[in-house]
């Protein structure tokens, strides 16, 4: 191997992210420029990860060069490979989130449905997940089940006002 020769593609990706954390810190100096120096490397964004992306941009990648199935398949290579890093975000609000944004943006209540109930699976006594569930029921046209699963949120969270909102709405 030479070291010294400039012909691998990747010292030069490397130099450039070096640039990049450099800007990155400068702009941070502008808007804080007496407090504390913030800490910025490479973790800061990629956190782990060979190409630095949140959990819906990995599975929307994986979705749009796959297939629905592939990303849902993608979420549990991810959650064997990460879960308990920093690498991704796999908290039940995010994955509602992701959920969220196939049912929204893509209109594809089949990857939202697999979503909401792994999401259930692994995190069966979440607000969150249960609400991802009512969400999709509700985007179904299934009041009913969105309404029973909404008020099983409001027994244990009262104060939830996004629910109670969501809630209401279905009821009018």
């Amino acid at each position: 191997m030479d070291f010294v020769s400039d012909d691998n593609p990747n010292k030069e990706r490397a130099r450039v992210m070096l640039r990049v954390r450099g800007d990155i810190r400068r702009h941070l100096d502008e808007l804080e420029p007496s407090g504390e120096p913030v800490n910025v490397g490479c973790a800061t964004c990629h956190n782990g990860k060979p190409h630095p992306q949140t959990l819906e941009e990995a599975l929307r990648e994986r979705d749009h060069q796959e297939g629905g199935e592939a990303a849902v398949a993608y979420l549990l290579e991810l959650r064997d490979a990460y879960y308990g890093s920093a690498a991704y975000d796999f908290t039940p609000q995010s994955v509602v989130r992701v959920a969220n944004a196939f049912l929204t943006e893509e209109n594809d209540t089949t990857v939202a449905e697999h979503l909401v109930e792994l999401n259930l699976e692994h995190h069966p006594e979440s607000a969150a997940a249960l609400e991802g569930r009512a969400d999709l029921h509700a985007v179904r046209g299934n009041a009913p089940a969105a309404i029973e699963v909404y008020e099983r949120i409001l027994e244990r969270d009262p104060q939830n006002r996004r629910v109670r909102a969501k809630l209401q709405r279905l009821r009018r």
